[in-house]
């Protein structure tokens, strides 16, 4: 078993807008996200130039979606079996 582990996708829109509780909240979960990063296994994004894109408007190809994938989920590359 890898000692690696996947953490959530950290995303603070408007921060000048939080208030101080919420402002901590994210500052404390952004300093746990950095002291955990060498233990992350990176983001398997799809290749850009391995065929999934369409050229040039870089828009996936129909059909490579996973069902149910939105927003980022759409662009991490599914696992390849060996």
């Amino acid at each position: 078993m890898s000692s690696t582990r996947h953490i959530r996708l950290l995303v603070a829109y408007r921060m000048d807008r939080l208030n101080d509780t919420r402002f901590r909240t994210v500052g404390d979960e952004l300093r746990e996200r950095m002291r955990m990063l060498q233990m992350t296994s990176p983001i398997p994004y799809r290749k850009q130039n391995d065929g999934e894109y369409q050229i040039p408007t870089m828009e996936l190809k129909p059909g490579l979606e996973t069902p149910g994938a939105v927003r980022f989920a759409l662009y991490a590359a599914e696992p390849k079996l060996r």
